[in-house]
């Protein structure tokens, strides 16, 4: 990544946000019009509590795409930020947990686990969220695709836990679930239970070292087998497209 915008990106996976502005304020002064950059610079003022130009950002990129499913999405997220800004101004690590990503984050035994996606989408999509934004689990085919609440699809759950969570929720469960983590060719998804159906009881979503095929033994559940699952081996990029909401 030798060009400035390919810094700007390294800067971003870094969370180095100061340099972020930085670098991508030089390349707004060359090119004042160009929607990524300007993308990428709302996103690091987001990143350091600064609001204002964040949105003023933001709406430049709307005056030149106004269906801008980025810029609509990161507008919603400052006017969200600024319902929960903290009052606590101490410290400037106490400005950038605006939006308490520790409750968001807090584990729970059985209740709640870090997944990591699978067939993701495009650096630069992924690059476009953060930290404790919500997701959604939307069922493809035999998987839950990780989608945001616009239909921007992110990536999808591993198979073996895409068919617990799906046996799950066609029994009653409820689940949110975050952005843990997020890098160029990596995203980890927190998801939490929120409601345990009667049908479940006592049984937790969650085992630490869940064996192979747990699903097949858990109580009042259909054994589901690998014959089930759809046929993989194929490319990635064609596991993405076929992951894509229709």
């Amino acid at each position: 990544m030798n060009t400035i915008a390919g810094q700007a990106i390294k800067a971003a996976m870094n969370q180095d946000w100061e340099h972020a502005i930085h670098l991508n304020t030089t390349l707004v002064e060359k090119d004042p019009n160009n929607i990524d950059t300007l993308n990428r610079l709302g996103n690091a003022y987001i990143e350091i509590g600064k609001y204002t130009l964040a949105l003023e950002t933001y709406k430049k990129v709307l005056t030149l795409d106004k269906y801008n499913a980025i810029a609509q999405r990161n507008i919603q997220r400052i006017s969200f930020l600024r319902r929960h800004k903290k009052t606590r101004k101490n410290t400037k690590e106490a400005l950038r947990n605006q939006t308490s990503k520790a409750a968001v984050f807090l584990e729970e035994p059985g209740k709640t686990r870090v997944v990591p996606a699978v067939r993701l989408a495009d650096p630069h999509i992924l690059l476009q969220v953060s930290p404790s934004d919500p997701v959604l689990l939307v069922r493809k085919s035999r998987r839950l695709s990780v989608i945001l609440d616009d239909g921007t699809y992110l990536g999808a759950l591993p198979d073996d836990v895409s068919s617990l969570l799906l046996l799950l929720m066609k029994g009653g469960n409820t689940y949110e679930s975050f952005v843990k983590e997020v890098r160029q060719n990596s995203l980890q998804i927190f998801i939490r239970e929120t409601h345990r159906s009667k049908q479940f009881g006592n049984q937790p979503s969650f085992v630490s070292n869940i064996p192979q095929h747990y699903v097949s033994f858990m109580r009042g559940t259909p054994q589901v087998t690998e014959s089930d699952d759809e046929d993989e081996g194929v490319e990635r990029n064609a596991s993405t497209e076929d992951d894509q909401l229709e």
